[in-house]
């Protein structure tokens, strides 16, 4: 493999390791918009239906331990694509 092949495919795999981390970060993004939305609607829902509170907080709460599990899923992978190595072939 010459020089101009090595840096070629260093770039590729280099571009698609970061397209791979953007994904990530936009499912994060969309994960904690979905978490903030829903409990919103939840509240909204909730505030006619119960006496106290402690309805909307057992289900907030729940909720944010599903979404601290998301982002630790989406952490993980992060890392296990940043140690990813880009191949390069010295010949």
């Amino acid at each position: 493999m010459n020089e101009e092949a090595i840096i070629k495919t260093y770039q590729t795999t280099r571009k698609r390791l970061e397209e791979q981390e953007d994904e990530l970060k936009v499912a994060r993004k969309k994960g904690e918009y979905l978490l903030d939305d829903s409990l919103e609607h939840l509240s909204y829902i909730l505030k006619d239906l119960a006496l106290d509170g402690e309805p909307f907080n057992q289900a907030r709460r729940e909720m944010e331990q599903e979404n601290h599990y998301f982002l630790d899923e989406l952490e993980k992978e992060r890392k296990k694509k940043k140690k990813q190595k880009i191949p390069i072939v010295l010949k």
